[in-house]
């Protein structure tokens, strides 16, 4: 038995369970309801080795196994929405990159069980 494998998934099973809210992801027609945990990256968007601006991703952290489309387990995609709750509004986020020069998701965590996926905020009502 792995004992840091274990401790690190069940660490991501207490983040997951006391520390997460509940967040709606659509792919197209389908929709799927999932525990998350937010978080947020910094980025500084340079061209040609001039910073240009620095910009902030909402990410969500959530579990790989649950991130199912269509019957099989998917990997976050552009154009996928993530809509949750925030001080009585509903806000819609995009998976994106800031400066779509990387990743959209990456792995998150000891042994990459979780996507850290980041987003950027497209409506506010």
């Amino acid at each position: 038995m792995d004992i840091l494998r274990s401790t690190a998934e069940l660490l991501g099973d207490v983040l997951t369970h006391d520390f997460s809210g509940l967040v709606t992801v659509l792919r197209g027609e389908e929709a799927l309801t999932v525990p998350t945990t937010l978080g947020k990256t910094e980025f500084a968007i340079d061209e040609s080795g001039q910073l240009l601006e620095n910009v902030r991703s909402r990410d969500f952290l959530i579990d790989r196994v649950r991130y199912v489309f269509a019957g099989t387990i998917q990997k976050p995609a552009a154009g996928d929405r993530i809509v949750i709750q925030e001080n009585g509004d509903t806000v819609t986020y995009e998976v994106s990159h800031p400066g779509g020069k990387s990743q959209l998701a990456e792995f998150w965590g000891t042994y990459g069980t979780k996507w850290r996926i980041h987003t950027k905020e497209i409506q506010r009502v």
